[in-house]
């Protein structure tokens, strides 16, 4: 700490005496600097905290106007003012005490034997201990936070030997915006209802993209905000929160932290690919049929196919890519194969993560129930289901595609036109078309459809004859029944 006015006034060699002690706790105000001047407004060459040393020179005209000028110091923010005697007056003047007992500024009396410079001297010498201290502690904190970084949980180590370095609050947000540590100083606890002003600030700075840092001040609590990570790739941002501003050791270590968790947030990134990449030759190796593969490397990796049944869900993000990087339960695997997110898990875990993944922008298809040793079916089920998706139904299960019919059938990319070529020859003959129509749906039973369409049957055999002529296809097999039927629907549809 900088020395203060009482521990200025208080030192005997100075031989100072206290004319007023100005309001509470001003004489305990710390001073940055002492400086001397008798110009009657000496505020443009002062900085807030100085303590100012005066021999009155500007208070010999008559008319002077001590209140004036006592209110331009404290408005200033002087710490304090010292009137040096037998130069210009015997003594110090009343006016001048009354008006820094009036604004609350204090006063002390200078003997003409103490030169200004001693005082200066003395505040220079206890500014420069007080910062070689301050940079003695900043190494030293700088040190120990170095060994916490060395721990095995290296990155929560170092944010918690931070808080107890500087006493504060610490914060860290992943670049989702997501809080991953909250730590604290000895009874520095972060207030609950600031948290999520916090949180907004640093998902603003995330927001921009860009490096960065922030100061705010809430409700008595000074937040500064640091973003961590290179432009354009921000791997999140580090909050430290106290009752005042972080001085210059503060912020050198926390600038050193700030380097110390970008290192570890890239080794963790470039760790936790390494294990996507594992993980993801073990899913495939599951789709293969080598469970045995892929337990094994699994069992390495810590995590295992859930026991019973599961279901599989592919994930493909429809919004720029944002909800890849959203987590999910840890209890289902997750893996990226070719073009799509592949989820295997118990059926309420990976239908919870498909909620949550639709909510933030991706479409997935999720399988039926199975086994593990049957994943390969369930996975094309749920690419199938993966295809169904539409921007208004973002979640698609596989058992539902059964009831959607053939119209959704036909809605998949080319099969209307494959459909529509099978009748291309009688597209035009409305009176084939319709006679086709009746005939299949009496399913073949020519009396029936020749009565609904008021036709003889002989007249209706004989379309039948003509249309499987045309198209080139024995209708009385089911199959070629099935795809003509399909075909209708198709030209019906255009």
């Amino acid at each position: 700490m900088h020395p203060t006015a009482r521990a200025l006034v208080g030192e005997s060699s100075l031989r100072l005496t206290v004319l007023e002690g100005g309001g509470d706790g001003a004489l305990d105000a710390e001073v940055s600097w002492a400086h001397s001047s008798d110009l009657l407004d000496p505020t443009p060459f002062l900085d807030a905290g100085q303590v100012l040393l005066t021999t009155g020179t500007q208070f010999a005209a008559d008319g002077a106007d001590h209140d004036a000028y006592v209110e331009r110091l404290t408005a200033r923010g002087v710490a304090a003012l010292g009137f040096g005697t037998e130069v210009v007056t015997a003594g110090t003047p009343d006016a001048l005490v009354r008006a820094c007992a009036s604004h609350g500024l204090p006063l002390f009396e200078v003997p003409y034997q103490v030169p200004f410079i001693a005082i200066a001297r003395f505040v220079a010498d206890r500014v420069a201990a007080a910062e070689h201290a301050r940079d003695a502690w900043a190494l030293g904190a700088m040190r120990s936070i170095s060994f916490a970084a060395l721990r095995p949980e290296g990155l929560g180590a170092t944010l918690v030997e931070l808080a107890r370095q500087l006493d504060r609050s610490v914060l860290l947000f992943d670049e989702t915006g997501a809080a991953t540590h909250d730590e604290n100083g000895e009874g520095a606890a972060l207030p609950t209802g600031l948290r999520d002003d916090i949180r907004a600030e640093a998902a603003r700075l995330l927001d921009r993209g860009q490096r960065s840092s922030s100061t705010m001040h809430l409700d008595g609590t000074t937040v500064t905000l640091q973003t961590i990570g290179r432009r354009s790739e921000l791997r999140g941002v580090l909050a430290v929160t106290g009752e005042r501003d972080l001085d210059a050791s503060d912020q050198t270590v926390v600038t050193s932290v700030v380097a110390l968790v970008g290192v570890a947030l890239e080794q963790g990134r470039i760790l936790s690919r390494a294990r996507s990449s594992v993980r993801s030759a073990a899913v495939r190796a599951l789709l293969d049929g080598r469970a045995d593969l892929a337990s094994a490397v699994l069992r390495e990796l810590g995590e295992s196919v859930p026991e019973g049944d599961v279901v599989l869900a592919r994930v493909r993000p429809d919004d720029g890519g944002t909800s890849e990087s959203r987590t999910v339960d840890t209890t289902v695997l997750d893996a990226l194969l070719d073009d799509a997110r592949v989820l295997i898990g118990t059926p309420d875990a990976v239908h919870a993560a498909a909620d949550a993944l639709a909510a933030h922008g991706a479409r997935i298809g999720v399988s039926t129930p199975s086994s593990a040793s049957d994943l390969p079916r369930s996975y094309r089920e749920a690419g199938a289901a993966l295809d169904a998706t539409t921007p208004q139904s973002r979640v698609v299960h596989a058992g539902e595609l059964g009831s959607r019919g053939v119209d959704w059938l036909l809605e998949r990319p080319g099969s209307r036109e494959i459909a529509t070529a099978v009748l291309r020859p009688i597209t035009h003959d409305e009176v084939l078309l319709a006679s086709l129509e009746a005939w299949l749906e009496a399913n073949g039973q020519t009396d029936p459809a020749a009565r609904r369409l008021r036709v003889h049957r002989h007249t209706l055999r004989a379309r039948i004859s003509t249309i499987e002529q045309l198209i080139g296809r024995d209708l009385s097999s089911f199959a070629a029944r099935t795809e003509a039927w399909i075909a209708l629907r198709a030209v019906a549809a255009e």
